[in-house]
């Protein structure tokens, strides 16, 4: 239970009149309250009542995680929609179980990802009542809404699976529907009732709100709405004294479009931002690809005019089928001596042009190359070499292999 210490009783002002700001209970509830010995199963099912019936959707799955059971429901920012049931981490967690062996409420468990285990609740619907997909919730109007058009149950059949809205996409997804009942939502003549919603809940009053409503496009009363939001969580000092009047004076003048405040962007912004952010991110990747193809185009060419290089060398010096065997055997000598790094530098692309009058010519990559093999290793290819061939005394030249300029 939420400590009175924590969390002091306000003084109660009274409810607002029942436009936007409530949603229906079952008939049976205080029948169930009153079976209840727990207050937290009640608030936990009041909680979800709020988070599915509230937002006109029935059957709908809602993932929500102990925290904000105890303080709120999380937007996409981190801001919390409301306060949550103020019960402590136990007593949610009582609540939850006590709801669910009642059979008021229902648990589903996602647990691919293991190290991200989410549980979803939803409210025990009775079998044989209007038929729902999966996952998703029909919006059920009231009977006045109804009367205007009789296709207006078929608002919305699919929903979403597995997540919860945020007031934003709440107030979206208000306004996709009504547009498809009154033709096109965006014309000031239209009762923006979602957006009107919100503006009640930040604290203007229901004639104004409804009047802001619909006067301003939709996109003015969105960017300035998280305007103020943005505002009262970085400068709470600017709306101290009259909340609901910034928000107002926000709208009226637009301030959200005239960019009063340097660290707030709207969505719009945000998106042509990110939109930018993409396009130069793109160029920047097709360059890089260039490059690397043009880097792999040198490199094959810098190889085959090695391989020619070669192939010219071999015919100058006669290099025979045997002198190839005899270098291998050299090589898989200096291998097992050697160090990994200096063999596949300086000897893995090494070949023995010739073995002739007392004289090895070994043909290396490079000068910088020919030049450690002459320095370290003339002796150790001396000793090897006369092994093998029977001729002492074998004097070691390098050819180099330089790769030749690409024009």
């Amino acid at each position: 239970m939420a400590d009175p210490a924590v969390h002091p009783l306000p003084s109660f002002t009274g409810f607002d009149f029942p436009e936007q700001n409530w949603f229906k209970m079952p008939n049976n509830w205080t029948d169930l309250t009153s079976e209840m010995s727990s207050i937290a199963e009640m608030k936990i099912v009041e909680y979800i009542l709020k988070h599915t019936w509230g937002y006109q959707e029935y059957g709908v799955k809602k993932a929500i995680t102990t925290d904000e059971f105890r303080n709120g429901r999380k937007r996409k920012d981190g801001t919390r929609l409301d306060k949550g049931t103020c019960l402590s981490k136990q007593s949610v967690i009582t609540g939850i179980k006590l709801a669910i062996k009642r059979g008021l409420l229902e648990e589903e468990v996602d647990d691919r990802d293991k190290a991200r285990v989410k549980k979803y609740y939803f409210l025990r619907m009775k079998k044989g009542g209007e038929p729902q997909e999966s996952g998703g919730g029909v919006k059920k109007l009231d009977s006045d809404v109804q009367s205007l058009d009789t296709g207006v149950q078929d608002l919305d059949s699919q929903g979403q699976t597995f997540g919860h809205r945020t007031e934003q996409e709440a107030i979206e997804r208000n306004q996709q529907q009504e547009g498809k009942s009154y033709g096109k939502f965006d014309t000031t003549e239209n009762n923006n009732r979602g957006i009107a919603a919100a503006l009640v809940k930040r604290g203007v009053d229901n004639a104004t709100a409804q009047r802001l409503a619909n006067k301003h496009t939709r996109d003015c009363l969105l960017n300035n709405i998280q305007w103020f939001d943005h505002t009262l969580k970085t400068r709470p000092q600017k709306a101290d004294k009259n909340p609901p009047g910034l928000l107002i004076r926000a709208i009226t003048n637009d301030i959200a479009a005239e960019g009063h405040q340097q660290d707030f962007q709207t969505q719009q912004q945000k998106e042509m931002v990110r939109t930018k952010k993409k396009a130069a991110l793109a160029v920047q990747q097709k360059l890089l690809e260039t490059l690397k193809q043009q880097q792999v185009a040198t490199l094959k060419q810098q190889e085959l005019a090695r391989a020619k290089q070669l192939e010219i060398l071999r015919e100058r010096h006669h290099t025979t089928a045997q002198d190839g065997k005899l270098w291998q055997k050299i090589l898989d000598k200096l291998r097992a001596e050697l160090s990994l790094l200096k063999f596949k530098t300086y000897l893995a692309h090494s070949e023995l042009l010739s073995l002739k009058n007392d004289q090895a010519i070994i043909c290396v990559p490079s000068h910088f190359i020919g030049t450690w093999v002459e320095k370290n290793l003339s002796t150790k290819l001396q000793q090897l070499l006369g092994e093998y061939s029977n001729e002492p005394n074998i004097l070691i030249q390098c050819r180099t292999l330089d790769a030749p300029k690409i024009e």
